[in-house]
């Protein structure tokens, strides 16, 4: 959330800056969403690993509806907001803008994924992983396991890359790919079956998660390096590809397993650093609310944007304001949200614990 954050503060002019340089680890914003997705299929996934039946609670009809009432209230709270401010700005809003947000297909189009809450197109994405992992990814993992799941996954998802000629890139199809690699990482981290035991123990799964992301972060700078070398403003160029978006998605699920092998198992090694940065108060406290902070603090960095515009100060301080005025001024409106449009609709298991949807 926070590369999110960054990322539109510091790529609201085109021209660079030592400030934008210094922060162009925020080019990772979108890789954050990559991250997010593997953790959602983790997060699905893991009770029907532990149950009984290992099957969805209540069957397909429940499951979506459950994941209605969680995503789906603050959304279109969000949506009117971004409509009520694109006027207010005099930002022209289309019918098929509209259209496309109240329907969750925002993402399949350049034009409509940029209108009103860029944010957005990676709900509605994930709005159509939810159908495809119930109606398709779940029937597959039943007959033929996890692993046929994941291929299966990474096929579909990469057919709009090879078909259309990377012309569908924009709306990452190839999620699906790491959706499953969350299911995976369920799978192996909480099931009771010997082969998984025995995959979950023997992997040095954190050092195999530091791999990947150097692997990763090595890729993106050297690319960056090659940029500057001859001067080429585009920073950001490799992020966002399936290459670079597989990468963070396998250390993510080996982040996962690692982090689940050394809690289910209890390993009575010291807890790993990992563990007690995720388990610092502050951060699990925004994790209650980082949904309804994904959905408004673009809207917020844009009102914000606008009247640091006003004043005709420097670039270094208009970015500097955005983040000093800006941020903290997200995290109190998107709190507030999260009272009115979020909270009301979880469970009270999720109130109590404060989950990611």
């Amino acid at each position: 959330m926070w590369q999110g954050v960054d990322a539109h503060v510091f790529t609201q002019s085109k021209t660079p800056s030592l400030l934008a340089w210094l922060a162009s680890w925020a080019a990772f914003g979108r890789t954050a969403v990559s991250i997010f997705i593997v953790l959602s299929g983790y997060v699905l996934m893991m009770p029907v690993v532990l149950s009984v039946e290992r099957t969805l609670r209540g069957g397909i009809g429940e499951f979506l509806r459950r994941r209605s009432r969680r995503i789906l209230p603050p959304y279109y709270a969000a949506l009117f907001i971004a409509v009520l401010l694109a006027f207010a700005l005099h930002q022209s809003v289309t019918i098929s803008d509209l259209i496309a947000h109240i329907f969750l297909v925002q993402n399949i189009w350049e034009v409509w994924e940029y209108s009103l809450d860029t944010p957005m197109w990676s709900v509605a994405l994930e709005w159509q992983i939810y159908f495809i992992f119930a109606l398709l990814l779940f029937p597959i993992w039943k007959r033929a396991g996890i692993f046929a799941t994941v291929a299966t996954a990474y096929a579909l998802g990469m057919v709009p890359h090879y078909l259309t000629h990377g012309h569908f890139d924009r709306s990452s199809p190839w999620y699906l790919g790491l959706f499953a690699l969350g299911m995976m990482a369920a799978e192996i981290g909480f099931s009771g079956e010997h082969r998984f035991i025995a995959l979950r123990r023997r992997l040095a799964w954190l050092p195999l998660s530091a791999m990947f992301v150097l692997s990763f972060l090595g890729v993106e700078y050297t690319f960056m390096a090659f940029n500057l070398r001859y001067h080429n403003r585009d920073y950001r160029a490799m992020t966002g590809t399936w290459e670079m978006d597989l990468l963070a998605g396998l250390a993510t699920a080996c982040l996962i397993i690692g982090c689940t092998h050394h809690l289910t198992d209890r390993i009575e090694k010291r807890e790993p650093l990992v563990l007690r940065v995720l388990n610092f108060r502050p951060l699990v406290f925004f994790g209650g609310f980082s949904y309804s902070f994904y959905l408004v603090h673009v809207l917020v960095l844009e009102v914000v944007e606008k009247s640091v515009r006003s004043l005709h100060v420097t670039r270094m301080m208009a970015e500097t304001l955005q983040l000093v005025v800006g941020v903290p001024l997200a995290l109190l409106s998107s709190y507030g949200f999260y009272l009115i449009a979020e909270r009301p609709f979880l469970s009270n298991i999720s109130r109590m614990k404060g989950k990611l949807p």
